[in-house]
């Protein structure tokens, strides 16, 4: 009898099975008519998602490498397209995107004047008002990134204001996902990687699924690092940059990394391109603008959410400003000693990658303020150091939906600082099984 090898085609590649598992799971998210309803189901299917993940990374690692950039590209695209018709029930930040962005299409400066005591507006942006979560206060968001909403605010006069919103900031994180394969082929790495943000749970919910701007914000610092490895047009790295930084201005914590990643030769003209972006974007705001840096001090001295380390300095200080100062300062320790180490020695792409990831989440750990998108910076920079903590950081953070659960049955916003217990502590002890798991490979067997 003669026996014939049987092959199972796609269905043995460990890939195409994780990605299947993962489009069941997301499709059934989709289904849900309201997710803020149903947080557990959110957190619950995200974290076996987050687990299928971590299974693609192990086999990649260990030799079952089945590189389809293709394949992984389409199924990031199909898991996010399931959710560009929800409506962005687990936050409402696309409200204000949208009325800056009308605003903006109106010849409007968005820094002028608060929501609610906006005149000689029309029907659409009216019913916007109420849906702006502090619209008492004139707009926080940068010129850059009001640039990116009145191009939403375009498109949603043909698709509807919230899908137009949502589909500018899918294409930008599509956009993502093509930079971090073209960083991984110029870096010389694999690419099975890419799956670790292009199929992770946290930007297909918190872009395509609520909107969030800091998409667009890592889409234009990854287009810079792309261009500065490349050692390819100075001019254009700052540009990049610069847009980044005044889209969202958290990149402006990966600026001393950026810098020494530019080069020196190419560091003046980055500089330059960099500073004329930051003031074309912005000067056309003025003066109005200083509104927009008050309502961003404000959110500095008094806004918190999830965290942790904060509130733990808060109780025993009694100080809510000392406690920003302390971890401040800790954060700026952390920054500094990472810059001193990158410049001391000349130092490769591949850790300044490891540096990125160092920075953000740290600023995720330190922060008083910590929403979920927070840590779509550092998802962007897992499939270049692809750390268990930083994966299931990225879960964790959903963790802090449980306030809309409070919020639901009683009306109050009240946060469980067991939850901010639990964000933190998921990761820690996620790099903690990966610390002893690695001292007792290495222990030699008698």
């Amino acid at each position: 009898m003669i026996k014939k090898n049987i092959t199972l085609g796609p269905l043995s590649n460990p890939l195409v099975l994780i990605g299947a598992g993962v489009a069941i799971l997301f499709g059934r998210l989709a289904l849900v008519p309201d997710l803020s309803a149903s947080i557990p189901l959110v957190v619950g299917i995200s974290g076996i998602i987050v687990i299928l993940l971590a299974l693609g990374q192990y086999w990649g690692t260990h030799g079952k490498r089945a590189e389809s950039p293709i394949f992984i590209i389409t199924m990031a695209a199909l898991f996010r397209i399931m959710f560009l018709w929800q409506p962005p029930v687990l936050s409402d930040d696309i409200y204000r995107y949208l009325f800056d962005g009308l605003m903006m299409i109106q010849g409007n400066n968005p820094y002028a004047i608060a929501p609610l005591d906006a005149q000689n507006i029309g029907p659409v942006m009216k019913a916007l008002v109420p849906l702006i979560n502090h619209n008492h206060i004139p707009t926080i968001y940068p010129p850059g990134a009001q640039v990116v909403f009145a191009a939403g605010a375009a498109l949603g006069s043909v698709t509807g204001p919230v899908l137009g919103m949502k589909l500018m900031l899918f294409s930008m994180d599509m956009g993502t996902c093509v930079l971090i394969l073209i960083l991984l082929r110029t870096l010389g790495r694999p690419l099975y990687p890419l799956i670790l943000y292009a199929w992770n749970p946290l930007p297909v919910l918190e872009i395509a699924g609520s909107g969030h701007i800091d998409g667009a914000a890592l889409l234009f610092f990854l287009a810079s690092l792309v261009l500065s490895i490349q050692n390819r047009s100075s001019f254009l790295c700052g540009l990049f940059m610069g847009f980044s930084v005044v889209t969202k201005w958290v990149p402006l914590i990966f600026f001393p990394t950026w810098l020494l990643m530019v080069g020196k030769e190419r560091r003046l003209t980055a500089l330059l391109s960099f500073s004329i972006t930051i003031l074309a974007l912005s000067l056309p705001f003025f003066p109005e603008m200083i509104n927009g840096f008050v309502t961003l001090g404000n959110y500095l001295r008094h806004w918190e959410f999830s965290g942790f380390i904060f509130r733990s300095i808060r109780e025993l200080t009694g100080s809510g400003m000392v406690s920003r100062l302390l971890v401040a300062t800790v954060f700026a320790g952390i920054i500094g000693t990472l810059f001193i180490r990158q410049s001391a020695t000349k130092r490769s792409s591949e850790d300044a990658m490891i540096f990125l990831l160092i920075i953000s989440s740290a600023y995720l750990v330190l922060s008083p303020t910590v929403y979920p998108w927070y840590a779509i910076y550092l998802a962007g920079f897992l499939p270049f150091t692809p750390t268990p903590g930083g994966l299931v950081f990225t879960w964790s953070l959903m963790l802090s939906y449980g306030v809309l659960i409070t919020l639901a049955a009683t009306g109050q916003w009240a946060e469980n600082g067991m939850t901010s217990l639990m964000i933190i502590s998921a990761p820690g002890a996620a790099v903690l099984a990966t610390t002893l798991l690695g001292m007792l490979k290495r222990t030699p067997q008698r």
